[in-house]
Parts: C-alpha cells; structure tokens; sequence
C-alpha cells in the first residue's frame, strides 16, 4: 500500500514552523516528503527521530513512509505513538493519521480495525471504498485459507536488500533472480539492480552468482523473462526509453547481448513471460494514464514478433496488472494485479486458456496465505507445482524476499510431460548444439522448434498434454533421430529423461523411424506419419549422394511367413511415399525381417510395440 495522490493533496499543511525553524532535518524530510522523493525522505526523518524521538509529526511521517518502502511492519510503533499524541498533531494532519493507521492495521490483517480508521479517516470516498473492499475480501480468504507450505528461502539467496522477480527452469533446477546486494565493484556497488544465478544442486540451492556482462551493466538490469529450458532470458532496463524489453539466448556457456524487443514505446514496458512453445509473449506497458496493462505479440512465420495486443477487460482492471507468468502446461496464466478481488496492494490471480470456446476464465484469487495484505509479485512455478515468488511480508531478511510455496497436489491441475536430457555425437561422446522440433502428428503442424545447449548438449522440452507429440533431433552432418510421445490422455505431471547419441552419415549408421504409423494388421501409412515422412524427404535431398535401406519389422505375433510378408509391404509403402515425393528410386531399397530382428522381448506390449518398427539405414555414399 503506497502512498496516495490523496495524501499527497494534504501535504501542504506541512511541519509546524516551530519544528521547521528548528530541525533541519525534519524540514530537508518534509521537502523530499512533498517532493515524492521517498527514499530521502526517509533518510532525514530517520536523522530527526534520532535527535527527536517523541515528535509526533516524525513518527507519523516514518510510518508513512514505511508503509511506502512496504515494510509496514517497521511503521507500527511510530504510528502507535503518533496515534498516542494525537492531540499534539494539527487537526488538517488527523486525517493523514487514521488513514496511516488504518493502512498499518490493513498490512497486518486487523481488517476489521483497518475499515473502521478508513472510514473515519475521511478520506476520498472512492479511495476509502476500495480500501474497505480490500479488507472485506481479506476476511474472507482468511477465512478459508489454502492448504500450502509457504518458506522463505532464506540467506541461501536472500540478502538484508531487496531480493526479487525468481524464475526458475520447468524442471525447478536452476533460478534466475534480481537483487540489490553487493557483490560487484566500482562506484555503482549496491546501487543497481543485478541478475543472479544459483542451482539446486543436492538438496540446497547453491550461492547465488552475479551474471556479469553483458546481461548486467552499469544501469539497472532486472530478469523479467525466461524459458521453460532456461536459454532465453527477459531484460527489464530503464536506462533507455520509458524502460524496455530486451532478450538474450545461451549459446554454449555465453550470454549474448541484450537485444530489444520490437514492440517497445517510449511508454514503459516491463515484465514478461514466453509461452512453452515459444510463440507468444505476455508482457505489461505502463499507460500514459500511469496503469499497467496485460499485452501479448505473437510470433510470425517470419520469426518476428507481431504488433502488440492488449488482453481483455476481464483480465485488466482498472488497476495495475504486473508479472505476467505462462505455466509450462500452455494454458495457465499467473499474473499479479492490484485490481480483481485483491486484499490488498498487488495480489497473485491466475486464469486459464479454454480451447474451445477461445477464451481465457475469470481471474482467480489464489488466496490466503499465498497472497497477503503486502505485495506479492513475479509469481512463477515448476511444473511439478513448486511456485516462487518476491513478498514484502514480514519476517523476512530485509526488503523483499524470494519465497518457496508448495502446494499439494497442485502438480495434478497440471498436466504435462517435461522432456530432458542431453545430444551428443555417438561417436566422440561431444555435446551437440541440436535443432529439436516439435510436431502435432494429428494435424502436421510445427509446434515449436529449439536448440540443446551445444556446450554441454542439455535440452529441455514441456510437452502441454492432449496432442500426439513427434519430436524430431537434427544435426548437420548426422542421421536424424526421432521419439514419440502420445499424450492425449496424460493425467498429471510426468517427468522424463532421454539421452540421444547422434550417429554420424556415414556406410551402416542407422536409426528407428518413431513416427511412421500402419493401419494395424496393414501396410497403409496413416495420416499422422506424413510429418516423419516430410522430415525424412528433407533429409535425403539435403544428402542426395547417400543411398539407403528402409527396412520394415515386426514382433513374434502371428506366422513367420506372415510377418515377413507384412514387414516387406510396409517397407515398400514408405518408399512408394518418398519416390512420390522425388526421391530417386534407385537410391531407395526396401526390405523386410519380419520377426527375426527383435530389438525388446515380444513378452509384453510395451516390447512389441518396440520390435514394430521401421528403420532407415546407409548403405552407401555414391
């Protein structure tokens, strides 16, 4: 709760001229009091309570401004105390007063106190009644409180400064975060906002290192954004502009520069959220009427971002909305807003995507204890269901903290599968930097397309269940290698690790085509192995001096004559496909096993279904 364009009006009934004359430092305090300079403010009223501990203007003016600094918790004795000798304050500065009290009271979940000094504060009316909304929904989320564990994660990454805006990989293991605390050198140590980096590693999360260049510079720079594989990340800088948007991508173990993103104004635009798929941005910009607004910019086939939309009114308030975050399952969108049913300053709401009827739900509160009376912002979550966030709350380390909120069984309104492991060449066992795309089986389209990381080959997918998933990994100068995943019914989160080796082309290397599907019992393609298919065509005009085998297999069930002669018709059926598409016959020759080269045991279905196969082979480099 900050302070107000209605307390700022009542400012100009000013210090008592006794105390002006007399106190320097309470008058420079009031200077930058009216000036809205806070923070000096602050300073020099700090300076004038020392000298001057029971003037009830100073204590009145720190409770203001610890209320602005969101630590009301350091306001109560000073208000307590102003409330005290309140016969000592001029009667234009009793107002001022009951309106700081009530806020104190508000912070600290007296709620019903708090809507009794609101009203008598005499305060703008629509001011007071929002306030008093506020206070009337915090009884009732204190009420019904949500079952989780909230944790600050104490000195492990908090510091005694403002510690703020985590974002973390799908899979929870590393954590971007901004911080005021002084690790760097030079005039500007402790002055400016840096990005940090720490892992769960062993239990623990490991102490958090300054990124340095180019990611931090001399100005403020803040992460507002990042990726579900933690290889893009969002810059906030207001050194330019009204304060922009840039991006960086993780080449290898470098950062490039931060380059801005296209749809920044000479407004402000802050905070940002990247879909799974990489091909939508959620993002905020400050109005020119001073509220912040919820965008989002698609990608075009071009690669570029498209010109920014505004989301709708039933999820932009009247107030401000703040750090938007798309869940890894597609569909979830967290955001924090001081609008809505919030109890108070800025509250975490989320809503959710309905395929069918193409619209987002009504803002939902998540409620208490997650959300508090202080400002909960930058809410961001695992997709196992591990959410984090910066809150002002009391008893932290100082300034804003990061917290840990676990909530049981939230992984379960998720569903989803994280993808992960690392590429590397069979041959040399070296990291590979891998194109990794993402295809709808159903409908051939391209879902999304990424790199693994090409100095260690780590890769990260979330895969948002109900779609038939082909995931394709290329790599020049390599076969190609293919996995499936059908998905459309996944209840839950399922975590899942593969390793690929890339064989090199070369005479004998070879790979399972995952994605090429007969009708059961049949040699005719089905739709959804034509994307397979198309990437196998790619691959053979990119290489058009290889000539190969595609061989057909299948498990024990059934005669041996029976299989075999399936096996071959289905090779057949996917060379007839690629010379349909311009491949040279010549260069093509199918050939069927049957039975008689089982890669699993034919005892159980997942085996069989492993032994159906078809395989793509070099026999040749002409």
């Amino acid at each position: 709760m900050r302070i107000t364009k209605p307390l700022t009006a009542l400012l100009c009934c000013g210090l008592p001229l006794g105390l002006f004359a007399q106190r320097d430092n309470a008058r420079m305090g009031e200077h930058y009091f009216e000036q809205g300079q806070y923070d000096k403010a602050l300073s020099f009223f700090e300076r004038a309570y020392a000298k001057h501990p029971k003037h009830p203007h100073v204590n009145l003016r720190l409770a203001q401004l610890y209320v602005e600094n969101g630590e009301a918790d350091q306001a109560r004795k000073y208000i307590d105390y102003a409330y005290e000798k309140r016969k000592k304050l001029r009667k234009k500065e009793q107002p001022e007063l009951l309106f700081t009290l009530a806020e104190v009271d508000h912070w600290e979940h007296d709620f019903k106190a708090a809507i009794q000094f609101y009203k008598e504060s005499g305060y703008d009316s629509a001011l007071v009644a929002k306030r008093i909304q506020e206070c009337e929904y915090g009884l009732t989320y204190l009420a019904s409180p949500q079952v989780v564990e909230i944790s600050n994660l104490g000195t492990a990454l908090n510091s005694e400064e403002h510690d703020f805006s985590p974002h973390v990989t799908a899979d929870g293991k590393k954590m971007f975060f901004t911080s005021h605390r002084i690790t760097r050198e030079g005039e500007n140590a402790g002055k400016v906002e840096d990005v940090y980096f720490s892992k769960f590693d062993n239990g623990s999360w490991t102490p958090p290192a300054n990124l340095g260049a180019p990611i931090n510079t001399d100005h403020n720079d803040a992460i507002v954004g990042l990726s579900s594989d933690g290889q893009t990340m969002f810059i906030y800088r207001d050194d330019v502009g009204g304060g922009d948007l840039f991006m960086s991508e993780l080449h290898d173990s470098v950062w490039t520069e931060p380059h801005p993103l296209p749809f920044n104004t000479e407004l402000k635009e802050s905070s940002v959220s990247i879909s799974p798929d990489e091909r939508t941005l959620f993002f905020v910009r400050r109005e020119e009427n001073g509220v912040q607004n919820l965008y989002t910019s698609k990608k075009e086939a071009s690669g570029n971002w498209s010109e920014a939309v505004k989301m709708g009114d039933h999820i932009n308030s009247d107030y401000d909305e703040d750090t938007p975050f798309m869940h890894p399952d597609g569909k979830t969108l967290y955001f924090s807003s001081k609008g809505h049913s919030t109890m108070g300053n800025s509250d975490v709401f989320k809503v959710v995507w309905d395929e069918e009827t193409g619209e987002w739900s009504e803002p939902e509160n998540l409620g208490y204890p997650i959300n508090t009376a202080g400002r909960e912002v930058g809410f961001v979550m695992s997709a196992e269901g591990v959410g984090y966030y910066a809150s002002s709350k009391s008893g932290g380390s100082g300034g804003a903290d990061i917290y840990e909120i676990k909530i049981p069984q939230e992984e379960k309104k998720h569903n989803l599968m994280v993808l992960k492991g690392f590429i590397k060449e069979e041959l040399s066992n070296k990291p590979i930097e891998a194109r990794i795309t993402l295809t709808n089986n159903t409908t051939g389209e391209v879902i999304a397309s990424l790199h693994s990381n090409g100095s260690t080959g780590e890769y990260l997918v979330t895969l948002p269940a109900g779609v038939d998933y082909g995931i394709a990994v290329e790599h020049e100068g390599h076969l190609f290698h293919s996995e499936h995943f059908s998905l459309e019914k996944l209840e839950g989160v399922d975590f899942v690790e593969k390793n690929v080796w890339m064989p090199v082309t070369k005479k004998g290397s070879k790979i399972v085509l995952r994605n090429i599907f007969f009708e059961t019992g049949k040699s005719n393609l089905t739709q959804n192995s034509f994307p397979e298919l198309n990437k196998l065509v790619e691959y053979l005009n990119k290489y058009p001096e290889i000539k190969v085998e595609i061989s057909g297999h299948t498990d024990n069930v059934g005669s041996d004559e029976s299989n075999l002669k399936l096996s071959v018709e289905r090779a057949k059926a996917v060379v007839n496909y690629l010379v349909a598409q311009g491949i040279k016959e010549e260069r093509l020759v199918p050939k069927g096993y049957g039975s008689f080269q089982p890669i699993a045991s034919n005892d159980d279905d997942e085996g069989r279904s492993l032994n159906r196969r078809t395989e793509f082979k070099v026999l040749d480099e002409q």
